[in-house]
């Protein structure tokens, strides 16, 4: 995203692994130039990317390459979700909302009351996102859909906070965002708590195992890379590397290889799986 501080001078990749040897990562080429923001695979192989310019992006051989898809949008794209071979989501500046029933070879256009930061999907038809914004005034949103995105329902506002990010499964859903903003569910987003993140630092990333393990990553600008875990009750805070601009997106994926991409119209690939900070370099 996204209008949220990010340097876009500077790629930081956080490898997530069981151990803590050092993951080997290939460049590839997104064969665009427009900023990259977001991600989803539903296999090794097959996954799609979204950007600025309306950009959308398919691979089915890991990211080697890339088949530019027609939007129909040149607005920015902020987010994208997929949940099988054809039924995908992709969200954006405006509210911009993107699906597709057909794997991406077409899109409909409609929209939402503010910018899309993220979105999520338990299943073809139930899904939340979080909207708002974030200058001038910082406001932000949690919404619910169950009908495939046609109709949304608001369950939590915030004020002089936004949502970044979004993460949903089973009937559990994670939301984290500003100055260690974090909301959970465990009704498939009808009702939210917030929890205690005891930071103050931007969130841009939250992953979840089961109900009661999940990761947060962020930062800010010239501050410490930060890695919370919800397990670790008495002091949630873990944090690691250098004071380092933070600029990343997608760290968790549960299968190899995966796809990372940090704002620039460059894509990373590596193969590891997740259980602890490994390793954090610019």
């Amino acid at each position: 995203m996204k209008l949220f501080k990010y340097i876009f001078g500077t790629l930081l990749f956080l490898c997530f692994s069981i151990t803590t040897a050092q993951s080997q990562w290939t460049l590839l080429n997104s064969g665009v130039s427009s900023y990259l923001r977001d991600l989803s695979f539903i296999s090794a192989n097959t996954g799609w990317v979204a950007g600025y310019d309306g950009t959308i992006l398919k691979t089915t051989d890991a990211g080697f390459i890339w088949t530019t898809q027609n939007t129909n949008t040149s607005l920015n794209l902020y987010a994208i979700k997929f949940i099988g071979e054809n039924i995908g989501w992709a969200g954006g500046e405006s509210g911009v909302l993107l699906h597709t029933k057909d794997g991406g070879d077409t899109w409909d256009l409609s929209n939402v009351s503010y910018n899309i930061y993220s979105l999520d999907f338990f299943n073809e038809k139930d899904g939340l996102a979080v909207i708002g914004s974030v200058y001038p005034t910082r406001f932000g949103y949690i919404i619910k859909t169950s009908d495939e995105g046609n109709s949304w329902q608001y369950k939590v506002s915030v004020y002089d906070y936004t949502f970044l990010d979004i993460y949903a499964e089973g009937t559990n859903a994670w939301a984290v965002g500003t100055n260690g903003l974090c909301y959970k569910s465990t009704d498939k987003g009808e009702t939210w708590f917030a929890k205690y993140t005891n930071t103050d630092q931007w969130l841009y990333e939250v992953y979840a195992a089961n109900e009661d393990l999940a990761w947060a990553a962020g930062g800010n600008v010239d501050s410490e890379i930060i890695i919370i875990t919800s397990q670790t009750t008495n002091n949630p805070i873990k944090e690691t590397g250098a004071k380092k601009d933070i600029n990343f997106k997608k760290l968790i994926p549960d299968f190899t290889p995966i796809i990372i991409f940090c704002g620039f119209p460059i894509i990373v690939a590596a193969d590891p799986t997740f259980a602890e900070v490994a390793n954090a370099t610019k």
